[in-house]
């Protein structure tokens, strides 16, 4: 029997559901958009060598040929289980029947599928502002953007990561004592998340992070913002300055001590705001958890190949927006 059915032979639902984190029918529904978009990449390809050949002149044929739905489903299913139980890939070798080499190759070379399937399902979080309205139009419906006021809450994880051979400080986390990588995520009450920051080492303080990816002439002009609330926490200590303007609400931060004040307290409608931004605030805290359910982004990440961390993490996020919308 060929080793590569074994992901496609799981029994149960609740089986399938642990080993690929989501339902039969949510996988069937993906793969839908998957062999679309396979099959529109294989005709350019072939329209491409046809091209080709028939400009060098020698005597070589383009064929067309497509893989079989049944192997397809195959490769689906291996790119889902390693997001979700991020196995090395001596143990993925092991279970597809493969090398180390090949399952890696497996693993890469249809990832980049794998992204598209995903961006055609519409559920890919915005990379950039100027396209933040769009994603917003597309997770949470058309018209939201200029009928609604929408709720975001901006917060960072953090992903603990190999030590490198290079440039350990700029990676070292001081919060978290080991080396790690960050992301910005700004989420909505209802635990979709809209955006997705670029990757940053693990040494970068929060709101740099955020002046960085959300730029203040950006956010300013950006309609999402103007509209609706951003919701912070004490990490962004200057957002309300940053973002003049716009509805912004973070927790009262208590005073240091001094010899004036030794034992300063917060007032108790301090200490009330702060309990209404605290439990509206939360809420990135489950997205953030929800997208952890993917163990690659969860357990100490391994991979050296340039931009793979962030990849993944998009793809973790998407699969989580998907499993929310599907």
């Amino acid at each position: 029997m060929d080793k590569l059915s074994a992901f496609t032979n799981v029994k149960g639902k609740y089986q399938y559901r642990n080993v690929f984190g989501m339902d039969k029918a949510q996988f069937e529904k993906l793969f839908v958009h998957f062999e679309k978009q396979y099959k529109e990449n294989t005709i350019v390809e072939y329209e491409e060598r046809k091209l080709t050949y028939s400009t060098n002149n020698n005597g070589l044929t383009a064929r067309f040929k497509l893989i079989p739905d049944a192997r397809l489903r195959q490769y689906l299913h291996i790119s889902i289980y390693y997001i979700r139980q991020y196995p090395t890939f001596d143990v993925l070798g092991w279970n597809i029947g493969k090398t180390k080499q090949e399952a890696c190759k497996i693993v890469h070379q249809w990832f980049g599928l794998f992204i598209k399937s995903l961006d055609s399902c519409k559920v890919l979080p915005a990379r950039d502002l100027k396209h933040l309205p769009e994603v917003v139009a597309n997770l949470l419906g058309e018209g939201v953007v200029d009928e609604e006021e929408l709720d975001l809450i901006v917060d960072v994880t953090e992903r603990e990561i190999n030590r490198p051979r290079y440039n350990q400080k700029e990676k070292y986390s001081g919060k978290k004592k080991r080396h790690t990588v960050k992301n910005t995520i700004i989420s909505t009450v209802c635990l979709v998340v809209l955006f997705l920051g670029k990757t940053h080492d693990g040494s970068t303080h929060d709101f740099t992070m955020l002046k960085k990816d959300c730029p203040k002439e950006e956010v300013i002009d950006n309609q999402v913002f103007i509209n609706g609330t951003l919701w912070g926490d004490l990490g962004y200590q200057g957002i309300l300055q940053l973002y003049e303007g716009l509805t912004v609400e973070i927790p009262y931060k208590r005073k240091r001590k001094s010899k004036n004040n030794p034992n300063p307290e917060l007032t108790e409608e301090e200490k009330i705001y702060n309990r209404k931004v605290g439990s509206t605030r939360v809420k990135v805290e489950h997205a953030i958890g929800g997208i952890k359910v993917s163990r690659v982004t969860s357990h100490t990440f391994r991979g050296r190949k340039k931009g793979w961390n962030d990849d993944v993490m998009l793809v973790a996020t998407a699969l989580y927006n998907f499993k929310k919308l599907y």
